[in-house]
Protein backbone atom coordinates (compact mmCIF):
# COMPACT_ATOMS: atom_id res chain seq x y z
CA UNK A 1 0.00 0.00 0.00
CA UNK A 2 1.04 3.62 -0.52
CA UNK A 3 1.11 4.18 3.24
CA UNK A 4 3.92 1.61 3.53
CA UNK A 5 5.99 3.79 1.18
CA UNK A 6 5.64 6.94 3.27
CA UNK A 7 9.16 6.56 4.65
CA UNK A 8 10.70 6.28 1.18
CA UNK A 9 12.51 9.25 -0.31
CA UNK A 10 11.20 10.83 -3.47
CA UNK A 11 14.17 9.36 -5.32
CA UNK A 12 13.26 5.86 -4.13
CA UNK A 13 9.67 6.39 -5.24
CA UNK A 14 10.84 7.54 -8.67
CA UNK A 15 12.88 4.37 -9.10
CA UNK A 16 9.85 2.26 -8.24
CA UNK A 17 7.60 4.36 -10.45
CA UNK A 18 9.85 3.69 -13.45
CA UNK A 19 9.34 0.01 -12.68
CA UNK A 20 5.61 0.47 -13.21
CA UNK A 21 4.79 0.53 -9.50
CA UNK A 22 1.31 2.03 -9.12
CA UNK A 23 1.64 2.32 -5.34
CA UNK A 24 4.76 4.47 -5.77
CA UNK A 25 2.75 6.78 -8.00
CA UNK A 26 -0.01 7.04 -5.40
CA UNK A 27 2.59 7.80 -2.72
CA UNK A 28 4.05 10.61 -4.84
CA UNK A 29 0.57 11.95 -5.50
CA UNK A 30 -0.39 11.87 -1.81
CA UNK A 31 2.88 13.49 -0.74
CA UNK A 32 2.86 16.44 -3.13
CA UNK A 33 -0.75 17.10 -4.15
CA UNK A 34 -1.72 19.51 -1.35
CA UNK A 35 1.36 21.69 -1.64
CA UNK A 36 1.11 21.81 -5.43
CA UNK A 37 -2.56 22.68 -5.22
CA UNK A 38 -1.87 25.71 -3.02
CA UNK A 39 0.94 26.75 -5.37
CA UNK A 40 -1.22 26.51 -8.51
CA UNK A 41 -4.14 28.29 -6.84
CA UNK A 42 -1.74 31.14 -6.23
CA UNK A 43 -1.26 31.42 -9.99
CA UNK A 44 -4.68 30.67 -11.49
CA UNK A 45 -6.75 31.99 -8.53
CA UNK A 46 -9.31 29.26 -8.98
CA UNK A 47 -9.67 25.90 -7.19
CA UNK A 48 -11.41 23.92 -9.99
CA UNK A 49 -8.87 25.17 -12.57
CA UNK A 50 -6.00 24.32 -10.23
CA UNK A 51 -7.34 20.80 -9.73
CA UNK A 52 -7.66 20.33 -13.51
CA UNK A 53 -4.06 21.48 -14.02
CA UNK A 54 -2.73 19.05 -11.42
CA UNK A 55 -4.82 16.26 -12.87
CA UNK A 56 -3.16 16.93 -16.21
CA UNK A 57 0.27 16.99 -14.56
CA UNK A 58 -0.10 13.69 -12.71
CA UNK A 59 -1.77 12.00 -15.67
CA UNK A 60 1.23 12.97 -17.78
CA UNK A 61 3.63 11.62 -15.15
CA UNK A 62 1.80 8.29 -15.04
CA UNK A 63 1.77 7.98 -18.82
CA UNK A 64 5.51 8.68 -19.00
CA UNK A 65 6.42 6.78 -15.84
CA UNK A 66 8.85 4.31 -17.41
CA UNK A 67 10.77 6.98 -19.30
CA UNK A 68 10.92 9.80 -16.76
CA UNK A 69 14.36 11.33 -16.44
CA UNK A 70 14.44 13.85 -13.60
CA UNK A 71 17.85 15.31 -12.80
CA UNK A 72 16.76 17.70 -10.04
CA UNK A 73 14.69 16.79 -6.99
CA UNK A 74 11.20 15.48 -7.68
CA UNK A 75 9.64 18.41 -5.81
CA UNK A 76 11.55 20.92 -7.93
CA UNK A 77 10.44 19.11 -11.07
CA UNK A 78 6.80 19.00 -9.98
CA UNK A 79 6.65 22.68 -9.06
CA UNK A 80 8.36 23.70 -12.29
CA UNK A 81 5.94 21.57 -14.32
CA UNK A 82 2.96 22.92 -12.37
CA UNK A 83 4.15 26.48 -12.97
CA UNK A 84 4.54 25.84 -16.72
CA UNK A 85 1.07 24.29 -17.02
CA UNK A 86 -0.46 27.09 -14.94
CA UNK A 87 1.11 29.84 -17.04
CA UNK A 88 0.05 28.07 -20.22
CA UNK A 89 -3.48 27.84 -18.84
CA UNK A 90 -3.56 31.53 -17.96
CA UNK A 91 -2.26 32.44 -21.43
CA UNK A 92 -5.04 30.41 -23.04
CA UNK A 93 -7.59 32.19 -20.86
CA UNK A 94 -6.02 35.63 -20.99
CA UNK A 95 -9.27 37.56 -21.44
CA UNK A 96 -10.80 36.07 -18.30
CA UNK A 97 -7.65 36.65 -16.25
CA UNK A 98 -7.30 40.21 -17.52
CA UNK A 99 -10.76 40.94 -16.13
CA UNK A 100 -9.85 39.23 -12.86
CA UNK A 101 -6.58 41.12 -12.45
CA UNK A 102 -8.35 44.44 -13.00
CA UNK A 103 -10.37 43.73 -9.86
CA UNK A 104 -7.27 43.15 -7.72
CA UNK A 105 -5.21 46.02 -6.32
CA UNK A 106 -1.46 45.25 -6.21
CA UNK A 107 -0.67 47.31 -3.12
CA UNK A 108 -1.19 46.73 0.58
CA UNK A 109 -0.67 48.74 3.75
CA UNK A 110 1.43 47.94 6.76
CA UNK A 111 0.05 47.82 10.29
CA UNK A 112 0.22 51.59 10.78
CA UNK A 113 -1.41 52.25 7.42
CA UNK A 114 1.25 54.87 6.71
CA UNK A 115 3.08 53.16 3.88
CA UNK A 116 1.73 51.38 0.82
CA UNK A 117 3.56 48.15 0.07
CA UNK A 118 3.65 46.56 -3.35
CA UNK A 119 4.32 42.86 -3.78
CA UNK A 120 7.86 43.64 -4.97
CA UNK A 121 8.52 45.66 -1.84
CA UNK A 122 7.18 42.87 0.36
CA UNK A 123 9.43 40.38 -1.38
CA UNK A 124 12.39 42.75 -1.07
CA UNK A 125 11.81 43.19 2.66
CA UNK A 126 11.53 39.42 3.06
CA UNK A 127 14.83 38.87 1.23
CA UNK A 128 16.54 41.49 3.41
CA UNK A 129 15.47 39.69 6.58
CA UNK A 130 16.43 36.26 5.20
CA UNK A 131 19.89 37.48 4.13
CA UNK A 132 20.61 38.60 7.70
CA UNK A 133 19.74 35.21 9.22
CA UNK A 134 22.48 32.87 10.52
CA UNK A 135 23.96 30.84 7.65
CA UNK A 136 22.47 27.44 8.52
CA UNK A 137 19.05 28.89 9.23
CA UNK A 138 19.14 30.78 5.95
CA UNK A 139 20.21 27.64 4.09
CA UNK A 140 17.38 25.53 5.51
CA UNK A 141 14.81 28.24 4.84
CA UNK A 142 16.03 28.86 1.29
CA UNK A 143 16.09 25.17 0.40
CA UNK A 144 12.48 24.85 1.53
CA UNK A 145 11.26 28.03 -0.15
CA UNK A 146 13.22 28.06 -3.42
CA UNK A 147 13.91 24.37 -4.02
CA UNK A 148 10.67 23.04 -2.47
CA UNK A 149 12.57 20.31 -0.62
CA UNK A 150 10.99 18.31 2.17
CA UNK A 151 12.37 18.34 5.72
CA UNK A 152 13.93 14.95 5.06
CA UNK A 153 15.62 16.11 1.85
CA UNK A 154 16.93 19.28 3.50
CA UNK A 155 18.24 17.27 6.46
CA UNK A 156 20.10 14.93 4.12
CA UNK A 157 21.62 17.79 2.13
CA UNK A 158 22.67 19.69 5.26
CA UNK A 159 23.77 16.53 7.10
CA UNK A 160 21.58 17.26 10.13
CA UNK A 161 18.46 15.72 11.65
CA UNK A 162 14.94 16.47 10.42
CA UNK A 163 14.18 17.91 13.86
CA UNK A 164 17.04 20.39 13.46
CA UNK A 165 15.66 21.46 10.08
CA UNK A 166 12.19 21.96 11.55
CA UNK A 167 13.60 24.09 14.38
CA UNK A 168 15.68 26.21 12.00
CA UNK A 169 12.71 26.91 9.74
CA UNK A 170 10.41 27.60 12.67
CA UNK A 171 12.91 30.12 14.04
CA UNK A 172 13.30 31.69 10.60
CA UNK A 173 9.56 32.24 10.38
CA UNK A 174 9.46 33.74 13.84
CA UNK A 175 12.21 36.17 12.84
CA UNK A 176 10.32 37.09 9.67
CA UNK A 177 7.13 37.68 11.59
CA UNK A 178 8.90 39.80 14.21
CA UNK A 179 10.78 41.91 11.64
CA UNK A 180 7.99 42.34 9.09
CA UNK A 181 5.00 42.63 11.40
CA UNK A 182 1.98 40.35 11.32
CA UNK A 183 0.21 41.86 8.34
CA UNK A 184 3.24 42.07 6.03
CA UNK A 185 4.38 38.62 7.18
CA UNK A 186 1.03 37.14 6.17
CA UNK A 187 1.16 38.91 2.81
CA UNK A 188 4.69 37.60 2.26
CA UNK A 189 3.43 34.05 2.80
CA UNK A 190 0.47 34.60 0.52
CA UNK A 191 2.78 35.73 -2.30
CA UNK A 192 4.54 32.36 -1.98
CA UNK A 193 1.83 29.68 -1.70
CA UNK A 194 4.31 26.82 -1.22
CA UNK A 195 5.63 28.58 1.89
CA UNK A 196 2.11 28.98 3.20
CA UNK A 197 1.49 25.25 2.80
CA UNK A 198 4.76 23.92 4.21
CA UNK A 199 5.11 26.22 7.19
CA UNK A 200 1.72 27.46 8.36
CA UNK A 201 1.78 24.72 10.99
CA UNK A 202 5.22 25.76 12.24
CA UNK A 203 4.20 29.27 13.29
CA UNK A 204 0.54 30.19 13.88
CA UNK A 205 -0.58 32.64 11.23
CA UNK A 206 -1.71 36.03 12.48
CA UNK A 207 -5.42 36.70 12.55
CA UNK A 208 -6.95 40.09 11.86
CA UNK A 209 -10.16 41.35 13.38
Amino acid sequence: MASSLSSCTDQDLLVQLRQDDRQAFIAIYDRHWAGLLQYVIGIVKNLPDAEDILQELFTSIWRRRTELQIEQSLATYLYAAAKYLSIRYVEKNMDRYAKLSSLVTPSFHNETGEQALTLKEIQFQTEQVVSAMPARMRQAFTLSRNSHLSYKEIAKQMNVSEETVKKQIKRALRILRARLGDRVFLLALLTSPQLLYFFSAAVPLPSFQ
